[in-house]
């Protein structure tokens, strides 16, 4: 089985490469993500697919770099660089803290803050 690090790399790496099925086939099917431990912007294998093709669609010149990684028993935190996101049609770059929950080789939870 899959360590928790490697299962967060896998989606890392769909969604670097925009594979929306793969990026959907990281998580539980009952997975939540969410910004700020607050707002849930998905839950659910279909509405996350949905979201990440949304995504995918509006800002397709995204770049991610990992920062720098933690792994602590199931639980994964990576710090995130992007490059690219469009906001009002402007690119820019943001820097992110990514805390992931993982269970059974599968994503169970992310929740993301920004600075």
């Amino acid at each position: 089985m899959s360590t928790p690090s490697e299962v967060v790399q896998r989606f890392v790496d769909n969604v670097v490469a925009r594979n929306v099925e793969g990026v959907v086939h990281c998580f539980s099917q009952d997975a939540v993500i969410s910004q700020n431990g607050v707002t849930t912007l998905a839950s659910g294998r279909d509405e996350i697919g949905k979201m990440y093709e949304r995504m995918f669609i509006a800002q397709p010149d995204t770049e991610i770099e990992v920062k720098n990684r933690i792994e602590i028993g199931t639980v994964v935190v990576d710090q995130e660089h992007a490059e690219g996101f469009q906001v009002d049609g402007v690119a820019t770059a943001w820097d992110v803290v990514f805390v992931y929950r993982v269970q059974d080789g599968f994503i169970i939870a992310i929740f993301w803050f920004t600075p």
